[in-house]
């Protein structure tokens, strides 16, 4: 029964999106069909008995189909539309990777498959940028991923009904904290936002994502209600306050006591000899780091005898068997894998960041916080997870530039 019902979910959702498309149309059918990929397709890989991964391959396709799309669309208003800020920080990201092919003995494999996964990432932001075109493209946007991440909540508290007992609950999702931070992109957007029954849906997604066992998103739920509250400090009574963090602290800990998850003092361990072999690398390979896309084969030839003497059972594992091995952390997979020039592309971004948050709370509060909250919703998960393959980080990162953009048009227009 468990597995039917979980079957089913993505159709459910996909009738809300048919639904939702008849209701709201305000937005290219491509930008709105890319989010329902991500949070349906893209790590779906149920294949109904088939011999290939169907959601996967339509996630493909759907891909493929909009970057045609962005190529009409140069086509037909000219490649100024090409010239804008985005594709500044996109050219200089992409730089810095074809920098880290000179002198690197490459895994060609890997730098070809996460080169072309950039470039492919790029196309998407793009493509997003040009064709959210006004305040209402954006909000019925959010609206869609607000609302899907409501249903796929539920869809969770289904599964736990099933279930009939507490554990970690991922649906169709391949790892749970891959199913935390698609739950965590909608309650970003729900926090900050107005909404009918605001508490409720913010308590239903709050009890999903604990639900998952995520520690980098619970953590990032945590950052995002200091915000609120620091946002809302006039209007929130201290003693409601003090009730709230004591519901959010019985809650976590109940969870935290119940459901099974790995965060043994072996994980801790795992991650800071993740961070000296990090540190190795960046002490050899200081300029262009060891090439985009090999941390995860290359990581053994940095692990040094302080490493070896720690006898970190992961580690020593993967060493006798050869396996390939992840960061778990993207801003360690720049450091070593771009070295300076990676550093670089993340301080001058940062840079670019404030001058358009800046921009951004004198026009929209709301906006403001908004991207406040996805950024750093993304960032935390980003300190204990690889995320940056997927084309929503990189939207979310840059999600202020393209509201920016939105009013820069509004100015024009008047």
């Amino acid at each position: 029964m468990l597995n039917a019902f979980i079957g089913i979910v993505p159709f459910i959702v996909i009738a809300y999106f048919i639904y939702f498309r008849k209701k709201y149309n305000t937005n290219n059918l491509f930008v709105v069909l890319i989010f329902l990929s991500y949070m349906i397709f893209a790590t779906n890989y149920e294949n109904y008995g088939l011999n290939f991964d169907l959601y996967r391959y339509l996630h493909k396709f759907i891909g493929i189909l909009l970057s045609l799309s962005l190529i009409y669309h140069v086509y037909k208003n000219g490649v100024k539309t090409l010239i804008n800020p985005i594709s500044g920080l996109i050219l200089l990201y992409l730089a810095s990777i074809l920098f880290s092919f000179i002198g690197n003995d490459l895994y060609m494999p890997h730098y070809v498959h996460y080169t072309r996964n950039f470039v492919f990432i790029s196309i998407i932001i793009l493509f997003l940028y040009n064709k959210i075109e006004n305040k209402d493209n954006l909000d019925e946007l959010f609206k869609l991923i607000l609302n899907i991440t409501l249903i796929l909540s539920v869809c969770m508290l289904i599964e736990l009904f099933i279930r009939g007992s507490i554990t970690r609950l991922f649906l169709f999702f391949p790892n749970p904290n891959y199913l935390a931070i698609s739950l965590m992109t909608g309650f970003s957007i729900l926090l900050f936002s107005q909404s009918k029954f605001k508490v409720l849906k913010v308590l239903l997604v709050i009890s999903a994502i604990y639900l998952t066992g995520s520690r980098a998103v619970e953590l990032g739920v945590l950052f995002l209600i200091l915000i609120y509250t620091f946002k809302n400090r006039q209007f929130i009574s201290k003693k409601y306050l003090a009730a709230a963090f004591l519901v959010i602290f019985v809650v976590m800990t109940y969870f935290g006591n119940i459901i099974s998850i790995n965060t043994d003092k072996s994980l801790i361990n795992v991650r800071f000899a993740i961070n000296k072999i990090a540190f190795n690398i960046l002490t050899e390979n200081t300029i262009n780091g060891i090439g985009y896309g090999q941390f995860r084969t290359k990581y053994a030839k940095y692990v040094d005898e302080d490493i070896k003497n720690m006898n970190f059972g992961e580690i020593s594992m993967r060493l006798v068997k050869k396996e390939d091995m992840m960061t778990h952390n993207d801003l360690l997979q720049i450091v070593a894998e771009l070295g300076l020039i990676g550093m670089f592309f993340v301080m001058f971004y940062f840079y670019k960041l404030f001058i358009e948050l800046k921009n951004l709370f004198i026009v929209n509060h709301e906006y403001f916080y908004i991207s406040i909250s996805l950024i750093i919703g993304s960032l935390t998960f980003s300190f204990f997870h690889n995320n940056i393959t997927s084309f929503v980080f990189w939207f979310i990162l840059f999600l202020p530039f393209i509201m920016n953009n939105i009013y820069a048009k509004d100015r024009q227009s008047t």
